[in-house]
């Protein structure tokens, strides 16, 4: 097994995880109010990064050549999170253990997007500056 299909398996089996956990332990609610609520849609972010995770895992898996995109917005999220949550900026919905696993897989992710480590296309400037904004939006809020 190649280790593109490696990575991307064990992307996907902790995004399924950590998404599922996620989700049961959020605060459903069906109150129609509470959707147009910033910080009650705020609360699934988490989900939102573990989906993107499951996304780029599937295409490491499947397409290689498709997932630097996806690793790099995954990547960029996940790292300005918990740096912007170290600097005081913004507060983290991460636990102690899963900030260092998510810290291991964003800095893991950045690397194989950016350095294109499976003979992959390459991330274009403007690929890089989208999910580096839109990584820094979700880090802020």
């Amino acid at each position: 097994m190649k280790y593109n299909k490696v990575i991307g398996v064990i992307f996907s089996l902790f995004s399924i995880v950590y998404s599922t956990n996620f989700i049961v332990n959020s605060k459903l609610t069906y109150n129609i109010e509470s959707y147009f609520d910033f910080e009650y849609l705020m609360s699934f972010s988490p989900v939102v990064i573990s989906l993107i995770l499951l996304i780029a895992g599937i295409l490491l898996f499947i397409n290689p050549a498709k997932a630097n995109l996806a690793l790099a917005l995954f990547g960029h999220a996940v790292v300005e999170e918990i740096l912007f949550s170290w600097l005081g900026i913004s507060n983290s919905q991460y636990d102690f253990y899963l900030t260092i696993v998510f810290l291991i897989f964003g800095l893991t992710a950045i690397y194989i997007a950016y350095t294109d480590t499976f003979s992959s296309e390459k991330l274009s400037i403007k690929e890089a500056i989208i999910s580096f904004i839109i990584g820094t939006l979700f880090a802020i809020y």
